[in-house]
């Protein structure tokens, strides 16, 4: 069965690569328009040892992170 993120707690988003922290950079490169993954991100692929305040979410030192992600679309950046 293929996973359906619940739509009560989407949050759709353009992000670029290199403003993500490791885990994400490297699940994304493995990604594939239309797919939908569970990610698991041990704290050395995230935010180390440190806490981190991101926005009004204070993340502890050493926290695994999970994540459900889908991705919808790649738009690729064009050079100019």
């Amino acid at each position: 069965m293929a996973y359906v993120p619940d739509p009560a707690i989407v949050i759709p988003k353009r992000m670029k690569l290199g403003s993500l922290i490791p885990g994400w950079i490297t699940a994304m490169q493995q990604m594939h328009a239309g797919d939908c993954w569970t990610l698991y991100i041990p704290f050395n692929l995230a935010y180390g040892t440190e806490d981190n305040n991101t926005g009004n979410v204070k993340i502890p030192g050493r926290s695994l992170l999970i994540f459900d992600i889908s991705l919808d679309k790649i738009i690729s950046q064009e050079k100019k």
